[in-house]
């Protein structure tokens, strides 16, 4: 069984936001998601042939998308 833990923030420390969030996601048995990360590895693909993206941002995913990644 393979562990990982994932870290990410919401905000911006440059500006005067009110606020700022930082989450952890940890998942005991990753190899359940390889089918959900290959899935956004393809959109990720996708998306990088108009720009260089590092990230797929969920806010900026069709519904489509989003459907294909959770039920993966």
């Amino acid at each position: 069984m393979t562990s990982k833990v994932e870290i990410d923030e919401s905000g911006n420390l440059g500006s005067k936001d009110r606020y700022f969030v930082l989450s952890a996601i940890v998942t005991r048995c990753f190899d359940n998601l390889r089918p959900a990360i290959k899935v956004l590895d393809e959109i990720k693909k996708k998306q990088s042939s108009k720009k260089d993206i590092m990230e797929v941002k969920y806010t900026h995913l069709h519904q489509d998308e989003k459907l294909r990644v959770l039920r993966a």
